[in-house]
């Protein structure tokens, strides 16, 4: 059975009742992070607090709710005309700053915001405050669309609650059961035995909202 992954578009705009629901639904949301623009601080905490994994996609000027939303996502695109404006003060100020500290680390941010106050993308991911920048002339749900599937999302999604929960051994043991008791490891390495990149598109379910 595949695992659903959900697309969430930016003619829909995001709020914390929609969040909610999607949440308790859904394992993998993916969205751009421009559906967040009439977002407020509680949208954000619903998403800080979020039980499903998220990918997230930025375009163009990222600041405020949606750059906190981007920092605090398990993987964060942008496309390559994006900029990310690390110091504005209103909602989600103080939250740009921990998910960059999360990131970053201290010290690479204390530099970073020595040297100015707008990163290009490019720069962004160099320095670790995204995840990567998606090409240029292709509509970036598309390219993360593509990338899923040629991923174990399983995997994807273990990883991500580790990460999120940090709950000790137990919460370690039963991620790695859950992830082993598919049939995914296997078909990885056989990709990796075969040094071709496993396609994992199959077991994805996507769902465009």
């Amino acid at each position: 059975m595949g695992v659903s992954v959900r697309l969430i578009f930016v003619s829909n705009r995001l709020d914390a009742d929609l969040f909610d629901s999607l949440d308790r639904s859904q394992r993998l949301i993916v969205t751009r992070l421009d559906a967040l623009r009439t977002g407020d601080e509680d949208l954000l905490d619903r998403w800080l607090n979020r039980r499903c994994a998220i990918i997230s996609v930025g375009l163009g000027l990222m600041t405020g709710i949606g750059l906190a939303a981007g920092l605090w996502s398990d993987l964060c695109f942008v496309d390559e005309p994006a900029t990310l404006r690390f110091r504005s003060p209103g909602p989600g100020a103080a939250d740009v700053v921990a998910g960059l500290i999360r990131r970053v680390g201290r010290h690479s941010l204390a530099v970073l915001l020595e040297e100015t106050d707008e990163v290009d993308a490019r720069r962004a991911e160099l320095m670790g405050a995204i995840d990567g920048v998606t090409p240029g002339g292709v509509e970036p749900l598309d390219w993360v669309r593509d990338w899923i599937g040629r991923r174990s999302v399983p995997a994807m999604l273990s990883g991500a609650a580790l990460l999120r929960r940090r709950g000790g051994d137990v919460t370690e043991r039963a991620e790695f059961s859950r992830l082993f008791a598919t049939g995914e490891p296997q078909r990885g390495l056989a990709g990796f035995l075969d040094k071709r990149l496993p396609d994992f598109s199959d077991v994805v379910v996507i769902d465009s909202r």
